[in-house]
């Protein structure tokens, strides 16, 4: 007893024994209800019944009534109701006392008037209070109801005067006005299958309920619900926490409307233990709250849910601070959330103002459609921060979301997301979904800094953006992203996907600073920017009730444009298409590239063409990272193309890895696959379709430590063509560039310009085919020199290679020799070409340019047209193992030299195959030297076949010779083991002594005309020294004694002696060519002394 009377003791003494002793209940209702008398005559008069207490009297201005009371509280059970007297719209009522009102009963109206209740000490409704108003009902702990001439005040109260008063204008709030709490059990919402998200009402009424399309309005200081619940069907339900100044009223069409222009300070507002503001109907009404800081959790709901064709009203917050939205139901059913729902109506929007914006542990804010209007729109600006993280600690299956979604014939809202800084993490989403046949919506966030974590406890789930599509003929929602940052962390995901016939969105980034995309979460699920079509799984086809032979349509395409993008560790850049789908294509413009570990832009189809990607830069960098354009079926592969101003560098992981995952493989007999392509640019088929080209455009391109530049075509297609245009340089190191085919079809072509070309440390270009397909033609234009040298540590050597593999069952094996340009072809008339334009063109060691056919197919040919061309212990070579051998075209300007153990070579067939006949070997143009004892050969050999021709047009043959056979020695050899040998043809032409000079005219210009007049040789003469002085205005002049620049000494003049006529130096012409001890050539004259007559210098005229 003691006990509850303490924890009555805001009540009077009074109350508080009425309370203990029950038989004292008529006492008790008028201890509640006391009036005040402001009103005099026209005080309020309670009249008691025994099933309720009627309140009757008050003073009548107009169509308002107004009442005042020193204590006003409706006791549990008890129902206490205003009378409505006739043309009375609007009933008033004041509480004068200093205590809280308390409503624990009914409180109603005997009519349709809409009621007004203040109270600046704050009002209670308990869990079983109850309204029975046909009107509006609207609970304030102001201090005041402002009219037009008149303030129905409670701090001091009048009665109200005789004058016209019409509608109230405002309430007004004093400077620590009360709070407004409701309590109650909480509501009992469900939700319909299958996906737990539409809500549905219980048959049990409970809480605060005004009738359809009027206001439940709650004004005070601080609002709490605690397990309240408020309903306004079709109505309007107003939440506002106001700390001081004046709340406007309008009463409009919509029902009153509240305006807050002259409210400065806020109060806070809490929703907690299953709390419900509900306006669902026939058209469905508005929420709006009004707040410093909103709270909700425990599957708190703000709720509108349009049922009719109406027009649905929208769900407003304004909160000055922080709206936080958190957590579900104890039993995990309900999450805490802002929802709009459309099932027979277009939805209400949502609209949040706020400056940090917080969603967690499975809270969401959303606005669905599930019928076959549209969705409303969800709208969020955060000025400072928006963070929507985690799941639900009771029910992983249920993430923290900001949603806008469709799952019928409708079509979803715009999901737009204002902020400074947009944090989502741990499986939070910012979310698009569509489910049925409607149209899809919009994602667009906007931001300055955006963070995508994707640390979460469970596997399948990843915070990020993500729009989806699982409907029939309904295609996912486009995403746009704009912001000065973005950064995906451990798992971090922006995606757009679809798992029907239907098609993914496309994405839009668009980052003023940089994009980030970086690591990898739980299950080792990457950071990405994706958009995928993927087609459903059984499993889950049945569980969503779908028909069973769902097919993935199109990905969409990603678009982003940056001063910087890095993606590292595993991030990607990815569209997939696994169904009978396209997919899109990946566009980035931005100032810098960089992939670092294993970071990626990748491609994937199946059996419809890929897209291309398409990259604009200054600078690319890849550090064993990737971009792949490859496809699986019997789709085309996509291109690849890369325009970058400055340069693009492309590090692999190291040779060991290059050689364990791509060149291996082959060399084992075991087959390559498109994961066995994890670095470097790559286009590659592994079904019926080609694979893609690869273009890039720079001043600068470097591949090395295991580099990979290829196209490739595993089972049936044919393969793509690389072309490289560098302004500036070329250069490979340590690295591999190449087209390949494992399939019956032709590899791609490799195309290469520059100005410079280095390829060292084992750098190999390659065309190659491992099938019946014809190896691609190798072109390479180069304005100044190559340099093919040093091999690498594995015993690979630099050069330009392809050639083709008789027992690699279909997959074949890159050739180990160094420094070659082979392009070769198995059981086809031909192999690929190499043409190689240049200046200066060195190979060594061990180096090499050649053309090869190892099945019964043709070598192809060799042309290369070159200023100097140099071999050290290195070849050319167009060679075959049952087919011809191909020929090798040199036009060479100036030298041909060879030096230790260097091959020019057209060799057909071996000691075990036989072979076809040997290739031509035709050179043209300047001198062809050789060292005889460094075993550097020519020659033109076959074994069954017959010896190739060797033709050679030079002015002078040197240190090499034509033979028979192969000696030690330089030999030139147009031989067959088994067949008619070769010829050999040297046409030694004639040296041009007048090469190279001009012709002048045959009017020379006058010296004299031009230049100031020289010393005569045959006068005398006069040399100056000048020293610090200066120097003298002409020739003939010398220094003054006076001068600028004054000098220690003085200047006389003498005259000089004449000086003696020179004697030229005597002219001896060349008369024949020598090898020097470095093994240069030189044109040399004789020892014979030629005699010319000197003659005096005469004058300049």
């Amino acid at each position: 007893m003691n006990l509850s009377c303490r924890y009555k003791k805001q009540l009077s003494y009074i109350t508080c024994l009425l309370l203990l002793f029950p038989s004292f209940t008529a006492k008790s209702v008028n201890a509640q209800l006391i009036r005040d008398r402001s009103l005099g005559v026209e005080s309020s008069k309670v009249k008691s019944s025994v099933d309720r207490d009627l309140i009757e009297g008050g003073a009548i201005r107009d169509n308002n009534l107004f009442h005042s009371f020193q204590e006003f509280n409706v006791n549990p059970n008890q129902k206490v109701y205003f009378s409505n007297p006739d043309n009375i719209t609007n009933i008033l009522t004041r509480v004068t006392g200093n205590n809280i009102s308390r409503i624990l009963g009914t409180l109603g109206v005997d009519g349709n008037a809409n009621l007004f209740l203040i109270n600046p000490n704050g009002i209670v409704f308990g869990e079983n209070a109850f309204l029975d108003i046909k009107g509006s009902f609207v609970a304030s702990s102001g201090n005041g109801i402002v009219f037009d001439n008149y303030n129905f005040n409670t701090l001091n109260p009048k009665s109200p005067p005789l004058l016209t008063i019409n509608l109230p204008l405002g309430i007004q709030l004093g400077s620590n006005p009360g709070e407004i709490e409701v309590q109650g059990k909480g509501h009992y919402l469900t939700t319909a299958p299958p996906f737990s998200l539409q809500l549905e009402r219980s048959d049990r009424s409970t809480g605060l309920r005004v009738n359809p399309g009027n206001t439940l309005a709650l004004i005070g200081g601080n609002v709490n619900l605690s397990g309240g619940v408020l309903t306004a069907e079709s109505g309007k339900i107003e939440l506002a926490a106001v700390n001081e100044g004046v709340v406007g009223i309008n009463n409009n069409i919509r029902g009153w409307e509240f305006d807050y222009s002259r409210v400065e300070n806020f109060g806070d507002i809490q929703l907690i233990e299953k709390s419900l503001a509900d306006v669902s109907g026939v058209g469905s009404g508005f929420v709006e709250v009004r707040a410093q800081n909103l709270r909700m959790s425990d599957g708190s709901v703000l709720w509108t849910q349009n049922l009719g064709d109406a027009v649905s009203g929208d769900i407003i917050v304004n909160v000055g601070d922080s709206l936080l939205v958190e957590g579900t139901t104890p039993d995990a059913a309900i999450r805490t959330g802002i929802f709009s729902e459309a099932l027979g109506g277009n939805g209400g929007n949502v609209k949040v103002d706020a400056k940090k914006v917080t969603v967690l542990a499975g809270g969401s804010i959303a606005a669905y459609t599930y019928g076959k209007y549209s969705g409303g729109n969800v709208d969020i600006n955060a000025s400072e921060s928006i963070l929507v993280d985690g799941i639900s600690t009771l029910n992983p299956v249920i993430i923290s979301a900001i949603a806008a979604s469709n799952f019928s014939e409708g079509k979803a809202g715009i999901n737009t997301v204002s902020t400074k800084e947009l944090t989502i993490s741990n499986g939070g989403m910012i979310v698009s979904a569509t489910l049925g046949s409607g149209e899809p919506g919009l994602v667009k966030v906007k931001a300055n800094d955006i963070l995508l974590d994707g640390r979460s406890p469970i596997t399948f789930s990843g915070g990020g953006l993500i729009t989806n599509s699982i409907g029939e003929e309904t295609s996912a929602a486009d995403l746009v992203v704009d912001t000065a940052t973005l950064r995906l962390e451990n798992g971090g995901i922006v995606s757009s996907s679809t798992q029907s016939s239907s098609d993914a969105g496309n994405i839009t980034i668009n980052a003023t600073e940089f994009v980030e995309i970086k690591g990898r979460g739980l299950a080792n699920r990457p950071s990405v920017v994706t958009s995928a079509s993927r087609p459903l799984d059984e499993a889950t086809r049945d569980f969503l009730g779908l028909f069973p032979d769902f097919v993935a349509g199109n990905s969409g395409s990603v678009s982003i444009n940056t001063p910087k993008l890095r993606i590292s560790d595993g991030g990607l850049i990815n569209l997939v298409s696994e169904g009978l789908g396209k997919s899109g294509r990946v566009e980035v413009n931005a100032d810098s590239i960089i992939l670092n570990n294993e970071g990626g832009i990748t491609i994937e189809t199946n059996d419809d063409d890929a897209g291309n990607i398409q990259l604009n830069t200054n600078i690319l960098q890849i550090n064993d990272g990737i971009i792949n354009a490859s496809t699986s079926g019997s789709g085309e592969g996509g291109d690849i193309n890369i325009d970058a101003t400055e340069s693009v560098e492309v590090n692999g992981g190291g040779f060991e890895k290059l050689q364990q995952n791509v060149i291996n493989p082959p060399l084992n007999n075991q087959k390559l696959t498109l994961n066995s392509f994890d670095n470097g640019i790559v286009t590659a088929s592994e079904g019926e379709g080609a694979s893609g080209n690869i273009l890039i455009n720079t001043p600068n391109f470097t591949a090395s430590d295991g580099g990979l530049v290829a196209t490739t075509t595993l089972t049936q297609g044919s393969g793509g063509d690389i072309t490289i245009n560098a302004a500036d340089t070329l250069k490979l190191d340590n690295s591999l560039l190449g087209t390949g085919t494992f399939t019956p079809l032709d590899s791609g072509n490799v195309n290469l310009t520059a100005r410079q070309f280095t390829a060292i440390g084992g750098a190999q270009v390659i065309t190659n085919t491992f099938a019946q397909g014809r190896a691609g033609n190798l072109t390479v234009n180069v304005s100044e020199s190559i340099d093919l040298i040093d091999p690498s540590a594995q015993g690979f050597v630099s050069g330009l290679f392809a050639t083709s593999s008789q027992t690699a069952s279909g997959r074949g094996k890159p050739l180990r020799c160094g420094g070659s340009l082979r392009c070769s072809k198995w059981r086809n008339p031909k192999g690929g070409d190499i043409k190689v334009t240049t200046k200066d063109f060195n190979i060594v060691d061990g180096a090499g340019v050649s053309v090869s056919g190892e099945g019964v197919g043709d070598s192809g040919n060799i042309d290369i047209e070159a200023v100097k061309l140099f071999l050290e212990n290195s070849s050319i070579t167009a060679q075959s193992v049952s087919g011809e051998g191909g020929n090798i075209n040199l036009s060479i300007l100036e030298s041909l030299i060879l030096r230790n153990n260097s091959t020019i070579s057209t060799q057909a067939g071996t000691q075990n195959s036989g072979g076809g006949n040997g290739g031509n070997i035709t050179i043209n143009g300047g001198l062809v030297v050789a060292v005889p004892e460094e075993n550097s050969d020519i020659n033109a050999n076959a074994f069954q076949g017959d010896g190739g021709n060797i033709l050679i047009n030079t002015p002078g043959l040197f240190g090499i010779q034509f033979r028979n056979q192969t000696t030690p020695q330089s030999d030139i050899t147009a031989s067959s083991q088994f067949g008619i040998d070769g010829d050999f043809n040297l046409n030694l032409q004639e040296l041009d002594i007048t090469s190279g000079l001009i012709e002048l005219p045959e009017n020379l210009t006058n010296a004299a005309d031009r230049i100031a007049a020289g010393c005569p040789t045959d006068e005398e003469a006069r040399f100056v020294t000048s020293g610090r002085g200066g120097i003298p205005q002409n020739p003939k002049q010398v220094l003054p004694n006076e001068i600028v620049l004054q000098d220690l000494r003085t200047f006389t003049s003498s005259p000089s002696s004449p000086s003696s006529p020179s004697t030229p130096s005597q002219i001896k012409e060349a008369t024949r060519w020598i090898v020097n001890k470095d093994g240069g050539i030189e044109f040399v004259a004789d020892n014979t002394q030629v005699q010319q007559n000197s003659k005096n210098c005469q004058p300049v005229k």
